[in-house]
């Protein structure tokens, strides 16, 4: 109980965060994502805010339940409950996996924002892809140059904004453009690595 309850603190904290920037937010929700039930903060406002703002809301949840995780701790020095000890690993466990930016939870979201740039899943496939292209071809010496202009997105594009919503669950992610025409598409990236054999 100690443990979900440290969940709802989570997901306070990003609507703390909202709330901070005036940003508009709707409630907390349950939901499953990839099959298992989760809370989650809607905060479609988010999306209005600038990278740094949103990285705070990305971050607030595990702000303030490590706020809460303080308060357990000191808990657990007065009363030596082995309860209150196991909401503190628990809790620590799921804040560690909301950190992973595999699945889009915090982690991916607050690397999302941090690094700007958007869609990480599909950037990380293109760099892929590329590199084992260049494996394959039997450039490995070249492969940090090909990976460096074939994966650049211009980020002084400005932000499009969509009417979905934000949530911690759901989301749908902008693709980044590259920055020249010359950069862009794999064919080219193919090209550039034959014609400098």
């Amino acid at each position: 109980m100690l443990t979900v309850l440290g969940v709802l603190v989570h997901e306070l904290g990003h609507l703390a965060a909202c709330v901070r920037y005036h940003a508009s937010h709707g409630g907390i929700g349950v939901g499953l994502y990839w099959c298992v039930p989760v809370f989650f903060a809607e905060v479609h406002g988010a999306w209005l805010l600038a990278r740094q703002q949103r990285a705070v809301v990305d971050a607030g949840g595990l702000y303030l339940q490590s706020v809460y995780l303080a308060l357990l701790g000191a808990t657990y020095l007065v009363s030596e409950a082995p309860a209150v000890l196991a909401a503190i690993v628990c809790s620590h466990y799921l804040m560690l996996h909301t950190l992973n930016p595999v699945l889009k939870y915090d982690g991916y979201w607050l690397l999302s924002d941090l690094t700007g740039v958007h869609n990480l899943h599909q950037s990380v496939r293109r760099i892929a892809a590329g590199a084992c292209r260049a494996l394959w071809l039997g450039h490995g010496a070249l492969l940090p140059a090909a990976l460096s202009s074939y994966c650049s997105p211009d980020l002084r594009r400005p932000r499009l904004r969509t009417s979905a919503t934000r949530s911690r669950c759901w989301a749908t992610p902008w693709r980044a453009q590259p920055l020249a025409p010359s950069s862009c598409g794999r064919r080219s990236m193919a090209h550039r690595l034959l014609t400098v054999c």
